[in-house]
């Protein structure tokens, strides 16, 4: 079709077009592709995406090119005028094709591209239920929508396997992401009800009772220990979990490593400073190239923190500053630094001592007395690093603690009086979250979230506000 190429090169997209649409009826409908480009050049979207999906319904192995194409334009729709039309197009496709898998496939790959979980999730149990074995696309959308803390929609999908799968490849993996799935929400959330936590240990002796403690339920049981340890306050249940788990022989040595990290937390929350030390350190040697190794290596220099050892700690979080794992790595610097900054104005370390005393007690769920050792750093100090530090601190335990109403007021403070502070943005994001899921307040959350996006850009929280806030937005 040397005329209607030509006719593009010169920018006569509507003519060139044309040319096609007159082509392509007289060959079998052929130039599809070419078609699409040409009504992309025109600005005719709606043709684009009608003509892509005529040429996958004639030619399904060029699916991954058309999918290319598709994400290169995506990612510049500024507007979102372009997922709107592809979404509604495929949905229009899947109506008029039901008994075509590649659309429903195709719709399927959108909805996760465009983080649109649940309907992921309503396409691949649809492909599941008409052509069966959609496990795998089922065990896609779960695991992504639990990475992305949709835990809703993994709870479905996971749920979705473990009834339909029984005797299926991916049955207790199901088991174990179901309940993440479960445990995780309500720690997002941060619920502080018994009645919650209760239910959720029950859920996980059973789901254990069902499928066994092995080594395919390995996060069961360390999940239902913390449960039991950490929100319902029975240390020995949690260890004697925990033990049962750790019987088993494990062929990959990071399962048993998670329990003992796990065993090793609960200890600390009993005052066994060094017995979970220990604990820490057979980690770190066992597992000492892997992620979990340097978060071991982490939470052993926190203990170290925490007993008032500063510069023990410091020696193991400058390791930790170059792990690979930049979660690890963020956090490490940030411990770091805190450090060093309370000990350039207190060189003695007074204070860095109350705050370990307060971020201990806090770690124990003993908000009342993190309260009292934070009030005091704040009335015996009235400059430097110490002030912003400890009502940052301060807005967090009484968040962790359930009040609120204090918690927004402190959080607000912070950005007021510390602007500078290099807790300011963490502020601004905990306090939007709090008004979002806490306070109800879902106008007050926006405003917060885009005074993150505008003042704060290059903070490590505006592309979560960013996501978010465009998700309230459009649910007005």
């Amino acid at each position: 079709m040397q005329l209607a190429s030509a006719l593009q090169q010169r920018g006569y997209y509507g003519t060139a077009a044309k040319v096609y649409e007159k082509a392509r009826l007289e060959n079998n409908n052929a130039y599809e592709m070419e078609l699409a480009n040409a009504y992309q050049l025109t600005g005719d979207y709606d043709k684009m995406f009608e003509h892509y999906l005529n040429h996958l319904q004639r030619k399904p192995d060029d699916r991954q090119m058309i999918k290319n194409r598709i994400q290169t334009l995506l990612r510049y729709d500024v507007n979102d005028n372009l997922n709107k039309t592809l979404k509604e197009k495929l949905i229009l496709k899947t109506r008029e094709f039901p008994d075509n898998e590649m659309f429903a496939e195709f719709l399927l790959w959108y909805s996760m591209q465009s983080k649109d979980f649940n309907m992921a999730f309503i396409q691949a149990s649809a492909l599941d239920r008409r052509f069966g074995n959609a496990e795998e696309y089922l065990l896609e959308v779960a695991d992504i929508s639990l990475s992305n803390k949709d835990f809703e929609t993994a709870a479905k999908a996971y749920k979705f396997m473990i009834d339909n799968h029984k005797n299926g490849a991916f049955y207790l993996e199901s088991y174990n992401g179901y309940y993440k799935s479960l445990v995780e929400k309500e720690i997002e959330e941060n619920n502080s009800h018994p009645k919650v936590w209760k239910n959720l240990q029950k859920v996980g002796v059973k789901a254990l009772e069902q499928v066994g403690v092995n080594t395919s339920t390995v996060d069961i049981s360390r999940l239902v220990a913390y449960v039991t340890a950490f929100k319902l306050g029975d240390y020995d249940e949690a260890k004697t979990i925990l033990n049962k788990a750790l019987e088993i022989n494990y062929s990959d040595l990071s399962d048993k490593s998670e329990l003992k990290l796990e065993l090793a937390d609960i200890l600390v929350m009993q005052d066994f400073i060094w017995d979970a030390s220990l604990l820490y350190s057979q980690v770190e040697s066992d597992m000492k190239y892997e992620t979990i190794g340097h978060e071991a290596k982490f939470r052993n220099a926190k203990l170290f923190y925490y007993e008032g050892e500063f510069q023990w700690s410091l020696t193991r979080l400058d390791i930790l500053k170059s792990a690979t794992s930049k979660l690890i790595s963020n956090d490490a610097i940030e411990l770091s630094m805190f450090i060093n900054s309370i000990l350039e104005e207190d060189t003695m370390g007074f204070d860095l001592r109350k705050f370990a005393k307060a971020d201990l007690y806090s770690y124990r769920n003993e908000y009342d007395s993190a309260v009292i050792y934070l009030n005091k750093i704040l009335t015996t100090n009235y400059s430097g690093k110490s002030p912003e530090y400890a009502t940052y601190k301060l807005a967090k335990v009484f968040s962790n603690s359930g009040e609120y109403e204090k918690s927004d007021s402190l959080y607000a403070l912070m950005a007021d009086r510390f602007p500078e502070s290099v807790k300011t943005d963490n502020a601004i994001f905990e306090q939007a979250e709090l008004n979002r899921l806490k306070l109800n307040d879902v106008g007050k959350a926006m405003s917060l979230y885009l005074k993150l996006m505008k003042d704060f850009p290059d903070s490590v929280y505006t592309g979560e506000a960013r996501m978010l806030y465009r998700k309230l937005s459009e649910a007005e």
